[in-house]
């Protein structure tokens, strides 16, 4: 191409870019012209209209400020968005003022960034209804759930770049009628910087389960929670009450909360405590301190290692927790031991309370079943204590498995030791029911008499007891329960020896007794068969027999016991085979009730000593159906099961 032809080429051109270019510079610079002097607010009825369309629920902006450039800067005023209609606050959300910018060329690529994002006196009032209905839940328009979900991230990679965050003055309200909870939060300041290691804070305080509510929140960087490769650092300390809960570790997905790796410490009065925090279900304990592991695979939390006290008992061991939803009930699991298990922290399971005596005046545990909580989640945990601490018996490796399934818990099998013997059973909670049920079948076997005893009179006695428990009533507290019970309850012992002190003193032999208290107080008297039979009958026991025969005194009794009363009905008849002028062949009365009962000899029948012994065949012949029991408990060479074949084949 020759100079010439270049420069009419290039004049073309010039000539080509005028007439094209210069109305697009024009409609540019007039367009320009026009957004510097546009009011954006004439956008907010528009803007209000299709937002609203999209979330189902009326949404209001008060005033809107645009200043376009690579980086938008936004400006929104008096946002509110209604709240449903059942709902108790005015709106779901309020907030003052929001300023944020954007980058557009990101944004473009489907990026989004925020430099800065500043929110002013944000409030959000979360409501749960009595019928578990939500305030947030937009299902009734799919559009609004549409929304929702493309708003909302799916996991980490989808979190907004965001520069610099700060909430002054926010405010969230969750109030959840099911759970009985009321929490108020004061979001204060939360501030993160990108490409600093600064951290992302969050402070709250309010109630929760009418106690004071405190919430600490340490995390990485804005930035970090959307782009680092490394897992998100985190620390959160829950505070309600007594109750504290910190969890302090790394998330690998902070949005799915997945990939968690954590310690957990847990401290305060009562694990029952833990319910309205956690929502795990747990019975009430004495005040307690465990730390263990913390890690979340999807569904599944797991608090492994887990080591502490619980009162002055010490706990180790783990458990899982699945969270539940419409067709899935929340599920623990796991196991559970202690080396030294304190008799006492164990009043809770039963509900018994310390000041109950005091109060009261009586002895049964009468605190409340919460079945509320027995419903709220199914389990399957083991449990297994290598010593018991504390109670006048010993007790040692009790060991039991604990299922929990819709409302209804069993214990299957309950199993300890007790004075190198046996205790072992199932006892079964039907909570599913408005008023529960409680049913338990116990077996005791060879249970040594002497070290049930104090020491002081026990070291010389000797003898097994065995025996059975059978019962099931209803009711809502232990107390109520027993107080309605049906069923039977059997002891029985033999081949042992009781101090005679004890022997005589119960057949008012004051001769002998006054001689033994000053003489030898070892001498000791055998026993050939002791038996008590009850039948129970809506929580009264009517003995169908109570037998004592040692070498010496045939011992007999009759009344009554009641477990909805507490009272104490019995008369025990003495019959002394040995000859003493100062035997006083006198009934003893034992009246009162469980928390005062009162023994002393009924004057109307106090007469001299004449007559023979009771004969043992009469009231052991009947008791013969209880011959495979104390089989089973004692076995076929002890007396008792001896005397009473004896007495059956005689008649």
């Amino acid at each position: 191409m020759t100079p010439s032809l270049f420069r009419k080429t290039r004049s073309r051109h010039r000539v080509l870019w005028f007439v094209l270019g210069a109305p697009l510079v024009l409609v540019g610079l007039l367009a320009g012209a026009y957004f510097l002097l546009w009011d954006w607010n004439y956008l907010r009825g528009y803007a209000s209209e299709r937002a609203s369309g999209a979330a189902g629920r009326k949404i209001e902006i008060a005033n809107i400020d645009v200043d376009l450039g690579w980086v938008t800067h936004i400006r929104l005023e008096g946002l509110t968005i209604a709240n449903a209609p059942w709902a108790k606050a005015e709106a779901l959300s309020k907030l003052e003022q929001a300023d944020v910018s954007i980058q557009l060329m990101p944004l473009l690529r489907g990026r989004l960034v925020l430099p800065e994002v500043y929110l002013r006196r944000p409030e959000i009032a979360l409501e749960k209804n009595a019928d578990g209905k939500s305030n947030w839940d937009f299902s009734e328009n799919p559009a609004g759930v549409a929304a929702a979900e493309t708003a909302a991230p799916d996991e980490r990679s989808e979190f907004p770049i965001i520069g610099t965050l700060r909430i002054d003055e926010g405010k969230v309200r969750y109030v959840d009628q099911v759970q009985g909870l009321d929490v108020d939060l004061d979001i204060s300041t939360a501030v993160g910087e990108a490409g600093r290691k600064d951290t992302l804070r969050l402070q709250g305080v309010g109630q929760l389960a009418n106690e004071p509510f405190k919430l600490d929140l340490v995390g990485g960087s804005i930035l970090s929670l959307r782009e680092g490769s490394e897992p998100y650092p985190f620390s959160i300390t829950v505070q309600a009450g007594q109750t504290r809960v910190a969890v302090e570790g790394t998330a690998q997905d902070p949005i799915q909360l997945s990939g968690f790796d954590a310690s957990l410490k847990l401290s305060g009065p009562s694990l029952s405590k833990l319910f309205p925090v956690l929502g795990v279900a747990l019975p009430p304990t004495p005040r307690y301190s465990i730390e263990g592991r913390l890690t979340r695979q999807e569904t599944l939390w797991s608090f492994t290692d887990f080591a502490g006290q619980v009162g002055n008992s010490d706990l180790k061991g783990s458990l899982q927790f699945r969270t539940g939803d419409d067709k899935i009930r929340p599920r623990l699991t796991g196991r559970m031991v202690s080396t030294n298990l304190n008799f006492k922290d164990l009043g809770g399971l039963v509900g018994a309370d310390s000041e109950q005596k005091k109060d009261t005046g009586r002895v049964l545990p009468d605190a409340p079943i919460d079945l509320e909580r027995l419903r709220a989640m199914d389990a399957d945990v083991r449990f297994e204590a290598a010593r018991i601490v504390g109670p006048a018996v010993p007790i040692n490796k009790l060991s039991t498995h604990v299922v929990l399934q819709n409302g209804v818990a069993t214990l299957k099998p309950l199993k300890f030791t007790l004075a190198f013997g046996e205790i072992e059973g199932m006892l079964r909670l039907d909570g599913s029911r408005q008023v529960p049920v409680v049913e338990t079948d116990v077996d005791l076997r060879r249970i040594s008499l002497g070290e049930l005893l104090p020491k002081s009179i026990g070291k010389e006695s000797a003898g097994l007891l065995a025996g059975q428990v059978r019962l099931k009533g209803a009711g809502r507290s232990t107390a109520e329960v027993l107080g309605n019970a049906d069923g039977r309850i059997s002891l029985f012992m033999a081949g042992g020896q009781l101090n005679l002190v004890i022997a005589e003193l119960a057949g008012l032999d004051v001769a002998e007794a006054v001689a033994l208290l000053i003489g030898n107080k070892e001498k000791v008297h055998p026993i050939r068969c002791f038996v008590t039979d009850f039948e129970v009958k809506q929580g009264v026991l009517i003995p169908n027999a109570i037998v004592l025969d040692t070498t010496d005194t045939n011992i007999t009794g009759d009344g009554s016991i009641s477990l909805k009363d507490e009272g104490l009905d019995l008369v025990i008849r003495p019959q002394p085979k040995d000859f003493s002028p100062l035997t006083l062949r006198a009934p003893i009365l034992i009246r009162g009730s469980f928390a005062k009962p009162r023994v002393l000899p009924d004057p109307a029948t106090l007469a001299a000593r004449i007559g023979a012994s009771v004969a043992l065949g009469v009231v052991l012949t009947p008791l013969a159906a209880l011959l495979p029991l104390i089989e089973a408990g004692l076995g076929k060479d002890s007396d008792c099961y001896g005397l009473i074949t004896q007495a059956a084949q005689a008649r």
